[in-house]
């Protein structure tokens, strides 16, 4: 039997990502009767260090991106609970399989009479991750950045480090600390 074309191991998750993190979202802000969220700035990280990494159920992605953030040297403090964070990290990550061409080969029949003609897909398979940071300040979630990226190659960064890394650089800017990565 085959799955619906949402199920399919194979099938674009992009959309399904996209939507996962808003709800997320809305359900880490549900605790704090937070309105819709709103857009800020970088500013709006400013000497703000209470941060809460959410990745769903990807608790490996979840203790990279902490990893990296503690190997920052950077003064952010870690809670347990999205209610006492002023920053929430939300990252969500997939595996898809792409067509990235096709092979066209030529073959005959034992007794080399008939020849066909067979094309297949030659697959890709790519590490997409997409992430959102957001402030909480005086009872309302902001919107600070927007983050998206794909792993097309093995020897290219996985998405979850770089959403990590993203993350430091904004936070360093707004901060005024020296950039190292």
């Amino acid at each position: 039997t085959t799955l619906p074309p949402p199920w399919r191991p194979d099938g674009d998750k992009k959309m399904t990502l996209f939507m996962l993190c808003a709800v997320v979202a809305l359900g880490l802000a549900g605790g704090q009767d937070l309105d819709r969220p709103t857009y800020g700035s970088v500013s709006d990280l400013r000497g703000l260090t209470r941060l809460f990494v959410d990745t769903g159920t990807d608790v490996r992605a979840r203790d990279r991106i902490i990893r990296e953030l503690r190997s920052s040297g950077i003064g952010l403090q870690l809670v347990q609970d999205a209610r006492d964070a002023q920053i929430l990290l939300e990252f969500g990550a997939s595996v898809e399989r792409r067509v990235s061409g096709w092979v066209t080969n030529t073959r005959r029949d034992k007794d080399k009479r008939r020849e066909e003609s067979v094309t297949t897909p030659t697959e890709q398979k790519i590490h997409a991750g997409a992430g959102t940071v957001y402030v909480v300040r005086d009872g309302q979630l902001s919107i600070v950045e927007s983050f998206a990226d794909e792993k097309r190659i093995f020897f290219e960064r996985d998405p979850v480090t770089n959403f990590a890394r993203a993350f430091l650089r904004l936070y360093g800017r707004a901060n005024g600390l020296a950039e190292e990565r």
